[in-house]
C-alpha cells in the first residue's frame, strides 16, 4: 500500500482517536522525533488535527478533509474492513 495509507492507519481504523506523538512512534515502531516529524508534515497538509494540552500533543484525524476521506475509504476498501470495527 502506499506510504500515506500505511502512516495514517491508525486514524483510518479509529478517525476519532486522539494519538499522542509517543503513542504514534510505538504503534509505528518509529522513534518519537520521527514520529514528531511525520505527524507535523501531515498536520500540515491539513490531514491531521493537531491539538496541545498542557505539554502533551495530540494528533486527531481531519474527517472535513476531502482527501482525508477518499484516503481512509482506499484503506478500508483494501483491508476489507468496515468504519469502527475493531478487528
Amino acid at each position: 500500500m502506499l506510504k500515506i495509507i500505511n502512516d495514517l492507519k491508525y486514524f483510518f481504523e479509529d478517525s476519532s482517536r486522539k494519538i499522542s506523538v509517543r503513542e504514534y512512534g510505538r504503534l509505528a515502531e518509529i522513534s518519537a522525533p520521527t514520529a514528531s516529524k511525520l505527524l507535523e508534515e501531515y498536520a500540515r497538509e491539513k490531514l491531521l488535527v493537531r491539538e496541545e494540552f498542557r505539554n502533551f500533543i495530540f494528533y486527531s484525524a481531519n474527517n472535513k478533509d476531502l482527501v482525508f476521506k477518499d484516503l481512509e475509504r482506499i484503506y478500508l476498501r483494501e483491508t476489507g474492513k468496515r468504519k469502527g470495527d475493531k478487528r
